[in-house]
């Protein structure tokens, strides 16, 4: 999804969510998720203490984390505004952003 993405919207950031340990192990060259994603895809961290908020026992459930944390941390990396994206979604055209940027 991230990738089929990319190929549009290159000028964009990329991130998966991962536990901070996964996300850290991530970077080195040879860990395959930076075999799969090229560099185009990078960890975005989950810090202990946002896990204890992500998941069952209290907190966000996951789909409300994704919808309303993931993005306040994209925010927090500067970022004005974010796309959550499914793994089953293929881009196969550009996508209209103008509405974002009014």
């Amino acid at each position: 999804a991230l990738l089929s993405a990319h190929r549009f919207h290159p000028a964009a950031g990329y991130y998966a969510l991962m536990p901070q340990g996964e996300a850290e192990a991530c970077r080195r060259a040879e860990h395959p998720f930076s075999m799969w994603s090229r560099g185009v895809v990078r960890a975005l961290p989950l810090d202990a203490a946002s896990a204890t908020q992500f998941g069952s026992g209290g907190g966000y459930s996951r789909y409300t984390f994704h919808r309303h944390a993931v993005p306040e941390m994209l925010a927090a990396r500067g970022y004005d505004f974010s796309i959550n994206l499914d793994p089953d979604v293929i881009t196969l055209r550009p996508w209209d952003l103008r509405v974002l940027l009014e």
